[in-house]
């Protein structure tokens, strides 16, 4: 049973991103999922591993969006991925050691990532559409001259 859900008030109004939000939700889902029926160490690596990965992949995303349109709070953005990565990677070194870290590491995935989508991401949203619009407009205006 899933714990987390996507929600349209989640939306940043980026197809892109919202797409990957919602994978992310699906992963932490199926992380919980699997730690729940108590899989093998291996079942718990492999999911963690595709979750960690499309998260650095997604932040990589979110970061060069905010780095090519100028957006003034893409440091503190950045740092918070950062941050986010490296609780992440301590809580499943724990867990490799066979600290029981599961419930708490899923519990930590998917409240962050759901305050992370509704503070800083919404945050983000006015700016970034507004950047994107205008870089549409004018590659639509360039292919008149």
């Amino acid at each position: 049973m899933a714990i987390y859900s996507w929600k349209p008030s989640l939306s940043v109004g980026i197809e892109e991103i919202d797409s990957q939000h919602k994978q992310l939700i699906k992963y932490i889902n199926d992380l919980s999922e699997i730690i729940d029926r108590k899989a093998s160490q291996e079942e718990v690596r492999k999911i963690f591993d595709a979750l960690f990965d499309y998260t650095r992949n997604h932040f990589s995303l979110e970061e060069k969006l905010m780095e090519k349109h100028g957006y003034p709070l893409y440091e503190a953005h950045k740092k918070a991925h950062d941050s986010f990565c490296d609780k992440v990677i301590a809580f499943f070194e724990d867990y490799s050691k066979g600290k029981p870290v599961g419930e708490k590491l899923v519990t930590y995935l998917g409240t962050w990532l759901i305050t992370h989508i509704a503070k800083d991401d919404k945050d983000y949203e006015p700016f970034m559409k507004s950047a994107m619009e205008k870089e549409s407009k004018s590659k639509w205006y360039q292919t008149l001259i």
